[in-house]
Parts: C-alpha cells; structure tokens; sequence
C-alpha cells in the first residue's frame, strides 16, 4: 500500500442524527485498517481546551500514539495528557450503515451541533463542529513567506528518499 493510501487529507462535510450518528466515508475504511474483523476506532476530544475539536485513529494508530506519550518524561504535560486526553479516549465500532455514534460527552465537548466536518490531518482525522471550524479558520494567520521558509527549514532537513512515518 503506498504512503498517500494511508494519508488523511481533505474534507468531507456530515449531518450528525439525533441520536449522534454520524457516516463514516468509504475512503477512511482502508486508512483506518477497517475490514470485517475489525470494525473499531478509537475517538478521542482533544487535548487542547481552547480548541475542542474529536480525533479518530485505528487503532493501530492509537497504539502509536499511546507509546509515544508512555516514553515522555514524567511531569506535567504527561499527566495532562493523561487526564486530559488518554481518558476522554472511546473504542467505537462502526455500524452496518458505516455510521460512527459519537458520545454524548463528546458531542458536547467538541460543541457539536448538527453539522461537523471531518478533516484529514496527515496522520488521522479530526472531527470539528462546523462552526467552529470556520472560527478556527479565520482565526489562523500566516504569510506566504512564514510557509516558505518552513518548509524549506524542513527539506533541508529531510533526505531526499526520507519516508515520513
């Protein structure tokens, strides 16, 4: 499988029900290593206060995620994302309709109302509420210049035949 087939990128706009079901697009089953067996992934809200936002891995993505933050130091950003990350965590399995029911506490955490969008961040998707994503949008400013001279920081960093895992 190539690298872009496990890539999240875009954005695909959803109508959560009235029972917090929401689809769950046919394009993230494979980048999601969803197949008969496994009909899980695992939601989490965000660490970030100020910006409350759903993440959703595999779970094989969340193993990845979870033994990163096991080899931080101690101290108060571990226990932060401990408290404040790992235990707003839920397995969900995907229904026969390729529906996700997102928690209560979830909901309302992200401030979901009926419109969300799901956005492709590189390694996994975030759920926002679409509201607050045209706010999250707006709110974000960078020059032509601020990118440029990121990324090129980056590529002279990188090799060539560098694969980014």
């Amino acid at each position: 499988m190539s690298k872009i087939s496990k890539t999240f990128f875009g954005n695909k706009e959803y109508r959560i029900d009235p029972k917090g079901r929401v689809p769950l697009s046919a394009d993230y089953y494979s980048k999601l290593d969803l197949n008969e067996e496994n009909s899980s992934i695992i939601v989490v809200c965000s660490p970030f206060e100020e910006k409350r936002y759903l993440e959703v891995f595999s779970e094989e993505q969340w193993a990845r995620e979870m033994k990163r933050i096991r080899r931080m130091e101690e101290g108060k950003v571990k226990t932060h994302l401990m408290n404040n990350y790992i235990s707003k965590a839920e397995s969900i399995q995907i229904d026969g309709q390729s529906r996700i029911r997102l928690p209560k506490y979830m909901i309302d955490y992200a401030g979901i109302d009926k419109d969300v969008v799901f956005v492709g961040v590189i390694k996994n998707l975030r759920i926002w509420a679409k509201e607050k994503l045209e706010i999250e949008r707006s709110s974000i400013h960078v020059s032509q210049e601020d990118i440029e001279a990121e990324m090129n920081k980056v590529m002279r960093l990188m090799p060539d035949d560098e694969e980014d895992e």
